[in-house]
């Protein structure tokens, strides 16, 4: 599915969006730019918070990675390596999803979560679809997926509906490190 940039460029929309919203609908595609924004915002402010530490660096659609499509990343960084890496997945939902979907979109979690430390999912406040996210994936027992909700109305502030809690199971995250340390990390040179 079309993506679209936190910061601009890309005019496509986010994960889930396209199934969501038709796409002469100028609203639509409005209101889920406007939510890419918030939750790029949201999430850069409070990286520190939801990855537990005070020295984790933050990028926003930087890093590709061959199995999994997050939209921003917080790595740590440890010696001339990266300990570990946690991925955000801000989904822009204009309501309750059909079954297809929603199995879609937990198999698309479960899989990306493999390669990451923590996986957030972060989407917009709107009824119960963060709830009952986070419902199912403690039923699949995704321990190292969290789930968080942002609001357009309060955009100084995160809820968190779902901490992870323990490492991903398989453990991929080898796989993930190896392919952002292929890329460059561009804040960290050493001379």
């Amino acid at each position: 599915m079309l993506r679209a940039s936190p910061f601009g460029g890309g005019q496509g929309l986010p994960k889930d969006g396209a199934a969501n919203l038709s796409m002469g609908n100028k609203f639509g595609k409005r209101a889920a730019h406007d939510f890419l924004q918030l939750a790029a915002s949201i999430v850069k402010s409070k990286h520190q918070v939801l990855t537990r530490d005070a020295q984790a660096r933050f990028y926003f659609q930087q890093f590709k990675f061959n199995f999994a499509a997050p939209d921003a990343v917080a790595l740590r960084m440890k010696g001339n390596g990266i300990e570990w890496i946690d991925a955000f997945d801000m989904r822009y939902m204009t309501g309750a999803l059909p079954r297809r979907k929603r199995n879609q979109l937990l198999a698309e979690i479960a899989f990306g979560a493999t390669f990451f430390r923590n996986y957030w999912v972060i989407v917009e406040k709107r009824g119960a679809l963060a709830s009952s996210i986070a419902k199912d994936a403690r039923f699949l027992e995704l321990h190292s997926v969290g789930i968080a909700e942002v609001d357009l109305a309060k955009p100084d502030k995160v809820d968190i509906l779902l901490k992870p809690e323990l490492s991903p199971l398989p453990d991929r995250q080898g796989q993930a490190i190896r392919e952002v340390m292929g890329q460059g990390i561009p804040d960290f040179v050493e001379f």
